[in-house]
């Protein structure tokens, strides 16, 4: 019976100790803690990744490229693109109708999408070859935010009283552009 005692104090103490060890384990010990759920960010590394997974964007019969997003590269919120068709399909220059199709806020959809539909470009003068220039800017969705990458980097123009990116487009024809 004296055994029998004994055996049961010393694993009472022993079932003590453990519970004092885990929660002195499981006990904050002050300092910053990680949110549990931090809120997502999008990156310049995303935005870049999902111009250039446009590639090549295509003429209404699917085989003239118009334009190649493939190797973009944005620098101090600008990219430059060379190489763009040159000619017209009615009064419109091809590379401005495949950018105001290509660039419509329902085809971005997920962690970002467009401030605006791209509706107002301003037609390249003919005859030369200077840069047309088209501005897109993102706006990352609800839940989301963008990162240092974006919001100090210099990739993109941030802009902090709409929590906006944006990309200067700067296109050049492979040839003058048409008249």
């Amino acid at each position: 019976m004296n055994n029998t005692k004994t055996i049961f104090k010393s694993l009472l103490i022993m079932i003590v100790a453990i519970s004092l060890f885990t929660v002195s384990c499981s006990k904050d010990e002050g300092g910053t803690k990680t949110p549990t759920n931090p809120t997502p960010k999008d990156s310049a590394t995303l935005l870049t990744d999902i111009l250039k997974g446009l590639g090549e964007l295509k003429d209404t019969d699917k085989t003239t490229v118009i334009l190649n997003l493939a190797n973009i590269d944005p620098q101090n919120g600008n990219a430059e693109i060379s190489g763009a068709d040159n000619s017209k399909q009615g009064s419109d220059y091809k590379v401005v109708t495949v950018l105001k199709e290509t660039f419509k806020k329902a085809n971005f959809t997920g962690q970002i999408t467009l401030k605006e539909d791209l509706t107002a470009i301003t037609a390249p003068t003919g005859g030369n070859n200077s840069p047309l220039s088209v501005n897109i800017i993102f706006i990352a969705n609800t839940g989301y935010e963008f990162d240092e990458s974006i919001t100090k980097g210099k990739r993109y123009t941030y802009t902090a009283a709409d929590k906006s990116a944006k990309l200067t487009l700067k296109i050049t024809p492979k040839e003058n552009w048409v008249s």
